[in-house]
């Protein structure tokens, strides 16, 4: 399987997710059309899932995120646990700015809606 490299820009994070199950998404999200800019990420899960991986890790750093890019990191979130149950083990990752509360609770509030622990880690920005 190929893996996935898309380069951030000013409006989207960049996205590297890797054959061996090591997967991330950092920068900042405000794409004007996010469903369509995030629709190659969701398109590698579903092919990656049917590869019976046995991990997957995910880190998330984003140091904006907008309405409508929650929405569908959401969406990429809930597929990634939805195809681990039974098949493979699921690790989350979401880094944050300590002096960004906005980002600590959507990190907190994700995993409570997918019911699936988030590892929070503080990662101070220069």
């Amino acid at each position: 399987m190929d893996n996935l490299v898309i380069a951030s820009t000013k409006k989207t994070p960049g996205i590297t997710f890797i054959s061996n199950g090591n997967l991330s998404i950092k920068g900042s999200s405000f794409a004007e059309d996010a469903i369509s800019f995030y629709q190659p990420a969701l398109h590698w899960i579903e092919e990656f899932a049917k590869t019976s991986p046995k991990e997957i890790s995910l880190t998330v750093e984003l140091e904006y995120i907008n309405t409508s890019s929650t929405t569908i990191v959401l969406k990429i979130l809930k597929k990634l646990k939805e195809k681990s149950e039974g098949n493979y083990k699921l690790n989350l990752v979401w880094k944050y700015d300590p002096d960004d509360e906005d980002s600590f609770e959507l990190g907190d509030m994700i995993q409570k809606i997918i019911k699936h622990p988030v590892l929070m880690v503080s990662v101070k920005k220069d």
